[in-house]
């Protein structure tokens, strides 16, 4: 099923479960957006560069992402850390880099509890392919890009 067949269906089940979906314009580029049937859950969807596309929710910050940055993220060098180029074939990736979204100066996120911003503060980004292989079967590979401890001499001595 090819992305923009998804969303389209998508849709439809939303529509089905009252929410409100809706077609606008950000910033020159067409964007849907889904409404909870209550109000305050907002989700925002489309695609950058016609290829590339983004699911927003909650917050408003599709208008930071629109139009398309200046650099693509493919020619990122942590993006290119975290998925090999010897997978073939691959279909679609899913990325985040997990330092800039944890960020608080990029997005207002509550402090996370400890133990769960030790594991956040290990990873530095996440990545995942899918690729279709045959009729039956998907291939989904996930990989974890872990930031590199510094070790002190003093550890190293003990």
């Amino acid at each position: 099923m090819r992305p923009t067949q998804l969303y389209k269906q998508l849709d439809e089940i939303l529509r089905g479960r009252s929410f409100q979906v809706g077609y606008a314009q950000l910033n020159g580029q067409p964007v849907v957006q889904w409404t909870s049937p209550y109000g305050g859950f907002t989700v925002l969807r489309g695609w950058l560069d016609g290829d590339v596309a983004f699911v927003n929710l909650g917050a408003a910050v599709a208008n930071q992402i629109i139009p398309q940055p200046q650099t693509a993220i493919s020619s990122s060098s942590l993006f290119r850390q975290t998925f090999p180029s010897s997978l073939s074939p691959k279909h679609g990736n899913f990325y985040i880099n997990v330092e800039q979204v944890f960020n608080r100066q990029n997005l207002s996120l509550p402090p996370l509890p400890p133990q769960q911003e030790v594991w956040v503060n290990a990873v530095q980004s996440i990545g995942l392919t899918t690729a279709v292989t045959d009729n039956h079967t998907s291939r989904y590979d996930l990989f974890v890009n872990l930031k590199s401890a510094a070790v002190s001499t003093d550890a190293q001595e003990n």
